[in-house]
Parts: structure tokens; sequence; C-alpha cells
């Protein structure tokens, strides 16, 4: 096993552990923390999330904390549950892919390509039945009418600590992801999926959202 890479936390110890892409930290959740998933949880910090003791010399500060374990937008898969199953493949030195299956036997219901500084966190599902949850819990949940690109199906989220996300869906073949929320730490897909479901945290600058759409569906897989 390779030392000291990005990745090391989905392999070292209970694999719970938080790994970051930058701007993300993604995380498997394990059936813990506020959602209680089985899933990916995707978190973004802000400037005003990062807190700085005092000030010792030359302004330097006594130390520095940055939260961890904020489950912001978890990606998962109905099929996840108590013996889901975590494996990594594809490794090189800036990427990996990270499977998660329903037990140690059965093939990933979800895969996540992970590149360091990727845009947006990526999910691969294969006819498995997406779930989006959350530990902050949603605010609103719309669908976007006019679709951004052929194939792709666009979600915004609110989150009650006022953040903004944004949820794409690529169909490769079959229905488009038709989520439905069950309650505000949970939204389901009606249908199994065949395609790819992104999701990013839109900063709320001046044409954000539309450059956000313009780099939908597409995603990088090795650096």
């Amino acid at each position: 096993l390779q030392t000291n890479k990005f990745y090391s936390n989905f392999f070292l110890g209970d694999q719970l552990g938080p790994t970051y892409t930058f701007p993300y930290s993604v995380q498997w959740a394990g059936g813990k923390g506020a959602s209680s998933s089985w899933g990916m949880s995707c978190s973004h910090i802000d400037a005003h999330q990062r807190v700085f003791g005092q000030e010792k010399f030359n302004g330097a500060v006594s130390y520095y904390l940055n939260p961890v374990g904020i489950q912001s937008m978890v990606i998962s898969a109905k099929e996840l549950g108590n013996g889901t199953h975590l494996s990594l493949d594809s490794i090189t030195a800036f990427s990996a892919r990270v499977g998660l299956s329903k037990d140690s036997k059965s093939p990933p219901a979800v895969l996540f390509p992970l590149v360091q500084g990727m845009a947006y966190i990526t999910a691969q599902f294969d006819g498995a039945l997406p779930l989006l949850q959350t530990g902050v819990y949603f605010k609103t949940m719309s669908r976007i009418t006019r679709e951004p690109k052929e194939q792709v199906t666009k979600y915004t989220f609110n989150l009650e600590d006022g953040t903004t996300w944004r949820v794409y869906a690529w169909k490769s073949k079959g229905d488009d992801l038709d989520l439905e929320v069950i309650n505000n730490g949970l939204a389901q897909s009606r249908k199994p999926f065949h395609g790819i479901v992104q999701v990013c945290k839109d900063p709320g600058t001046p044409d954000s959202e539309k450059m956000l759409d313009d780099g939908a569906g597409i995603y990088s897989v090795a650096v």
C-alpha cells in the first residue's frame, strides 16, 4: 500500500476518515453521523467556518481549526446497508476510484471516481436506486425544468445552513433521474438509474450557476 496519499483514509483503520480532493472533502458515512447514511458524504468549508486561535508572534495564531464530519450532501444507493463494503481501485498518484457494495461478495452499487481538484463529486450508477441524503437538512428541493444539456437532469437543493447545492444527473440509458423528497434528510429516486449523478456547491458568485451547468455531465478520471 502506498503511503501518504490523499486517498489513504479509504483503506486505513475503519475507513471512515475524510479524504481531501480540494475544494471538497469526501468521507464514507459508514452508517454514522447526522445522516446515518451508508453512502459518500460531501463537504465544503467556507472561510467563515474556520476558527483561529489567539495571536502569538508576528501575527501567527496559536492554533487553527477546520470543521470535519459535516454531511452536507451524501450520495448513496438504496441497496447499501449495514453490510456495506468499501473497495478501492484504479489508483494513481492523484486519482482513485471508490466502490460501495451491499456486501463483500457483490459488485459495487455505486462508484466514485475521485480526482484531486475535481469541480464535481461524481457517482456512477448502473441500475442501482440513487439516494441523496444530508445531515444539514434540506430546506427546499426543486427540479429545474429547462435541462442544461441533452440527457442531463438538474436539481437545486437549498440546505438549512444557507448553502445551495446543484445536483446533475446524466443518463447513459433508461429514464431520467426522478427524485422524490421523503423527508428533510432524504430524497430518493423513483426508479433505478443508469449514468452519473454529480453534486457541487454553488458559491453564488456572478455566473457561477451558468458555469456549473456548462461543465455538468463531464468528469475527470485521472490526472
